[in-house]
């Protein structure tokens, strides 16, 4: 396997680790908030999350990586921060995943500009074309999230 495809799958492993971080940073919060209204909406994005997660897997065996070695790489190599979240909870949560949600727009719209340089040489055209899709994806589904949590900020 070439040096390139190890650095992107690696890239993947981040975005799929920081998926998993955001997921429980709403578990937790959903333990301690009862309003509907936020609910709907961080279930929904939790049910995104995992989506998100088997588009990066498939992504992954499109590239030809080993989605064991993947998964355990994301998870021994990349920390995430532990929150400490005061009385304020539900305005911290709000404004700790709409910066998580930022950051994942913008990494997925920056992986779209790696592809080329970092795989085009290394796997056939319409692998090219299916990863390419599915980043293009995840920035759009994203950029949906940041305007549901920003809404929701609007209505509590």
């Amino acid at each position: 396997m070439s040096d390139s495809i190890v650095v992107f799958a690696r890239m993947l492993a981040r975005a799929y680790r920081y998926e998993d971080a955001e997921q429980e940073i709403i578990s937790h919060a959903l333990l301690e908030i009862t309003n509907t209204t936020f609910w709907d909406v961080m279930f929904q994005i939790m049910k995104d999350n995992e989506i998100h997660k088997k588009m990066l897997e498939q992504m992954v065996e499109v590239i030809r990586v080993n989605l064991e070695e993947f998964r355990e790489y994301s998870t021994r190599n990349i920390e995430v921060p532990v929150f400490d979240f005061s009385e304020n909870l539900l305005v911290e949560v709000l404004n700790e995943l709409l910066k998580y949600e930022h950051w994942a727009k913008n990494y997925y719209e920056h992986m779209l500009d790696l592809i080329d340089p970092m795989l085009s040489k290394e796997i056939d055209g319409e692998s090219l074309e299916r990863v390419r899709k599915t980043l293009k994806e995840l920035a759009e589904w994203e950029k949906m999230h940041v305007k549901k949590i920003s809404d929701l900020m609007g209505k509590i």
